[in-house]
């Protein structure tokens, strides 16, 4: 493999990880300040008070939205560096004992790491939206929906994994 292609693939790599990360802190920030607003309860006049708490319906599923972003982010990262991995002719020798240590040490938070803080935000949410005493059939509805994708979502991640051998 040329070396210049190889070079071309890993900062590839870099820039990938640099856009999943910023997919991450975006998720964090957009679904944290859906929560701050569907938390408010504002009153408007003398006796009138603007609810926003059906806001918090719609914090899950920007978490997940953010996911499939994630998750296409994290696929391209692992498929480039199981092709790199695959020449190792242009590899030194620190290259191919880390990428043997990676293989051997995997992190075993990392693949799940953005589906529990989705079902975190669900749970915040929802524990919100509980005191307000929703439909408790279009609320289970709701939570049963987000938890049914979210799954999904970690499943399909982890098969794509599983393809790759990492």
């Amino acid at each position: 493999m040329a070396d210049n292609f190889a070079g071309k693939l890993r900062a590839e790599i870099g820039e990938a990880q640099k856009r999943r990360h910023e997919l991450s802190m975006r998720k964090l920030a957009f679904t944290t300040g859906l929560l701050g607003v569907g938390a408010l309860n504002i009153t408007v006049g003398v006796e009138k008070q603007l609810d926003l708490t059906p806001v918090l319906y719609l914090v899950p599923f920007v978490a997940v939205a953010f996911d499939f972003y994630i998750i296409d982010e994290d696929y391209g990262v692992k498929r480039t560096g199981q092709f790199l991995s695959m020449d190792e002719s242009g590899a030194s020798s620190e290259e191919k004992a880390w990428e043997r240590f990676v293989r051997e040490h995997p992190n075993r938070l990392s693949p799940i790491a953005s589906f529990i803080v989705t079902i975190v935000l669900l749970t915040g949410a929802a524990s919100v939206l509980w005191q307000t005493g929703p439909q408790i059939v279009w609320f289970r509805i709701w939570i049963a929906l987000v938890v049914l994708v979210e799954v999904g979502l970690m499943t399909y991640s982890l098969l794509l994994r599983k393809l790759l051998g990492r």
